[in-house]
């Protein structure tokens, strides 16, 4: 099988049995596959300009919505990027508050977090002040059934009245 074999410069397709020159042959910028121009189905008149992969790369990339496969030259140019320390940074969102020190004047403000300020009450009464709805409290499972458990459903029993309820 020539696809088990991708060091050897030869038609993947027909595993060099063609013996299409050098100059005949196409090279995929994914996976660095050589086919005869020949001996792709259909077969190539004259060598592609820009990117070209070959059918096993083209397949995989139609089988699935949102796969994108990287040219060669992409996944190189990526790399270099990450050697020299380009990589792209996620933002982490977090809340800040804006404190103004006690005995310091406005120019030693600094922004701070939640934990850093460490006065939960401070905090609530700020939110208060300017009309801020509190952050939503860490609930585990448990919690969440006790509160599931103490509220009233509407149900068909319960729900009174005289109209058609339809089933729930």
């Amino acid at each position: 099988n020539p696809k088990s074999r991708p060091w050897e410069p030869s038609c993947r397709q027909c595993d060099g049995e063609c013996g299409t020159p050098d100059e005949k042959m196409v090279l995929c910028d994914h996976c660095d596959a050589m086919y005869g121009m020949a001996c792709l189905k259909p077969p190539l008149s004259k060598l592609p300009t820009g990117i070209w992969q070959c059918p096993d790369c083209i397949s995989k990339i139609q089988s699935k919505k949102g796969v994108r496969l990287l040219s060669a030259v992409s996944e190189q140019a990526a790399r270099k990027r990450a050697e020299l320390g380009d990589t792209p940074k996620k933002k982490i969102m977090r809340k800040m508050f804006l404190v103004k020190w006690s005995g310091l004047g406005y120019e030693h403000c600094t922004w701070e977090t939640q934990k850093d300020v460490g006065d939960d009450a401070l905090i609530a009464e700020y939110r208060i002040l300017n009309n801020m709805t509190p952050d939503e409290p860490d609930l585990d499972e448990e919690e969440v059934q006790k509160v599931l458990e103490k509220t009233q459903h509407l149900t068909v029993e319960n729900a009174g009245g005289v109209s058609y309820i339809p089933d729930l």
